[in-house]
C-alpha cells in the first residue's frame, strides 16, 4: 500500500511538467539546435483550449462560425500582448480555424513562449516533401464494388458495414491540403454546401493543394471500398 502511494504521488509530481507548460515541434526542437538566440524564426503557435458548440443548433454554421472566432481570439490574446512586450516588432497573423497564430520571433522568446501554460505546442513553420502522385482517370476505377482491402478487414470495418454502420448521416470533416472533390471515388461524397473553406490561398473552389487531403478523404469515406465510412459526407478546410 505504501509503494502505491509513492508511486501515485510521485505521478502527480510530474503532472505539472506534462500539463502546465507547453511543448516543442521535434522538427522545431532540431532547428533551434542551429540557431543563436536572436535569431528569427517562424513558427505556428497552438494555445490551449477547445470551444464547446454544445449550445448550438447542428445547422447554426453562421453561430458557430463567429463564436469560434470570438472564442479564439480572447484565448490568444494574452500570448500575443506577452509577445509585443517582449519583441515589440514581431510579425503575427491569428487564426480562427484552429486555435493558434503565425509569427516571426527570436530563439530565447520561443524558448520562454513554451514555458506558458497556455501554450499547447509550437512548430516551426516548415516544407513537408511528400512523394508526387501519379495520375489517376476514371477507367481507373470500377462502376461497381471491388473486394473489401485487407486492412479495412483487419480493422473489421466490412462486418460494420454488414451491420448496417457505414457513417449515413454523418458528415466528417477535413483540415488538411485540401480535397479533390472531383475525384472518381470522391465526387459523390463531397456535401458541397458550406463545406469548403481555405484560409491559406482564399481560393473560393476546392482543390488540393499537396494531394495528401485527397487521400484522406478516401480513407474516410471514398467509394469502391476505401472509405472506413463509405455513407457518410464531408467538409473541407484547406
Amino acid at each position: 500500500m505504501k509503494r502505491i502511494t509513492l508511486i501515485i504521488i510521485g505521478l502527480f509530481l510530474l503532472l505539472p511538467i506534462s500539463l502546465s507548460a507547453g511543448y516543442l515541434h521535434p522538427h522545431l526542437i532540431e532547428t533551434l539546435k542551429n540557431k543563436k538566440s536572436n535569431d528569427i524564426i517562424p513558427v505556428i503557435v497552438h494555445v490551449k483550449g477547445y470551444p464547446s458548440f454544445s449550445s448550438f443548433k447542428e445547422t447554426d454554421y453562421k453561430g458557430k462560425r463567429e463564436y469560434l472566432k470570438e472564442y479564439t481570439k480572447l484565448a490568444q490574446q494574452p500570448i500575443i500582448d506577452y509577445i509585443k512586450s517582449k519583441y515589440p516588432k514581431a510579425h503575427i497573423k491569428q487564426y480562427w480555424v484552429f486555435n493558434g497564430f503565425y509569427t516571426e520571433i527570436p530563439k530565447y522568446l520561443i524558448e520562454d513562449l513554451v514555458q506558458r501554460d497556455d501554450i499547447e505546442y509550437i512548430v516551426d513553420d516548415y516544407k513537408i516533401q511528400l512523394i508526387h502522385p501519379q495520375d489517376y482517370t476514371k477507367t481507373a476505377y470500377p462502376s461497381g464494388s471491388v473486394e473489401v482491402p485487407w486492412d479495412r478487414k483487419l480493422m473489421n470495418a466490412d462486418k460494420a458495414w454488414a451491420m448496417g454502420y457505414t457513417g449515413k448521416g454523418v458528415v466528417i470533416g477535413l483540415m488538411d491540403t485540401g480535397s479533390d472533390v472531383k475525384h472518381p471515388a470522391l465526387k459523390n461524397k463531397w456535401r458541397g454546401i458550406q463545406a469548403w473553406y481555405d484560409p491559406v490561398y482564399s481560393i473560393s473552389e476546392p482543390e488540393d493543394h499537396a494531394t495528401h487531403g485527397t487521400a484522406c478523404s478516401s480513407i474516410m469515406v471514398g467509394d469502391y471500398s476505401l472509405g472506413i465510412a463509405p455513407g457518410a459526407k464531408y467538409i473541407v478546410v484547406a
